[in-house]
């Protein structure tokens, strides 16, 4: 860490028993795979179960789904100094962490079907910020830090939402599709989602 990309950085640090991993180009690749082409560049943290993985934007932390215990709880790792801090303390599970183009605030999933936020400091209390039906998962937020994209689950399918972040408005679906669609993301200029 850092890599070229932190959304490949996620893909390939989710399962890898805390390796860091460095691509030599940016790309969008085939976990499968991408460990044949990869170089190992560091270690962060001991062996572990661990999830979701969202990068700072200056590469010296991650707020990573730790799975202990049965419980998935939100930590952060200074990458520079390989150290960790518990980021959520409840007995229900969260993961899933995006963080804002800022790095000031933590997005994740609670397994009460919500999608919560709080300061990445840690400071603060948690915010319940969309909390209906279905799983909610965060997975970007955009550039300008005033929407969040999250897949919903369903009784039938995933779709994508978004809920307005400077307006305080409700969440509302953003992809009427008769498919399955989740993990979207926002391009770095805000202007597509893929």
């Amino acid at each position: 860490i850092p890599s070229h990309s932190s959304e490949v950085c996620r893909t390939l640090a989710n399962g890898l028993g805390g390796r860091a991993w460095q691509l030599p180009v940016p790309a969008i690749v085939d976990t499968a795979e991408a460990t044949t082409h990869l170089k190992q560049t560091s270690t962060v943290g001991e062996p572990g179960d661990y999830g979701s993985v969202a990068l700072s934007h200056d590469g010296k932390q991650a707020a990573v789904t730790v799975i202990e215990g049965g419980n998935d709880d939100v930590w952060i790792f200074d990458v520079v100094r390989n150290l960790r801090s518990r980021f959520t303390f409840d007995v229900t599970s969260d993961r899933a962490p995006v963080r804002s183009p800022d790095d000031r605030t933590i997005y994740w999933w609670k397994t009460l079907n919500q999608v919560a936020r709080k300061s990445a400091d840690g400071s603060g209390k948690e915010e319940a910020i969309v909390t209906s039906q279905g799983t909610q998962l965060p997975t970007s937020v955009s550039p300008d830090g005033k929407t969040l994209l999250f897949t919903h689950s369903s009784e039938k399918l995933f779709g994508i939402w978004i809920r307005p972040l400077d307006t305080g408005g409700q969440e509302r679906e953003w992809l009427d599709s008769r498919f399955n669609d989740f993990n979207a993301q926002f391009s770095p200029d805000g202007r597509w989602v893929a």
